[in-house]
């Protein structure tokens, strides 16, 4: 997540830095290899079938589904979010995972909704 996150807007913003470029490459893959031994759930569950019934690719309809499924889960386990939040995004404030990773994709011009 610390690769991810402290690489995503200087890759989507200067995308001929390679250093970002591969620490998102990297951090994907660690990503990648964790959700191998872990089970996805609702924001996987929810973004296969959008992405194949209006053909988005498979990160953009899970990106779209991520805050929505975060907001829902956020009061069941609270303490889980908060304790991710600050590798993401140092300076938030807790509670506020969903909210910053939607914030994020609107920064990035990331479409946001399927219309």
């Amino acid at each position: 997540l610390r690769l991810l996150g402290s690489n995503v807007r200087t890759a989507c913003t200067e995308p001929t830095d390679l250093g970002a470029r591969s620490n998102m490459l990297l951090g994907s893959l660690y990503a990648g290899m964790a959700f191998a031994n872990a089970p996805v759930a609702a924001v996987h569950a929810l973004a296969y079938p959008i992405g194949s019934h209006f053909k988005v690719p498979h990160g953009l309809s899970n990106a779209l589904m991520l805050p929505h499924v975060l907001r829902f889960n956020s009061s069941a386990v609270p303490e889980l979010y908060d304790e991710i939040l600050p590798i993401i995004f140092p300076d938030a404030s807790p509670g506020q995972l969903a909210e910053r990773l939607a914030d994020l994709a609107k920064e990035l011009d990331m479409p946001v909704t399927l219309g």
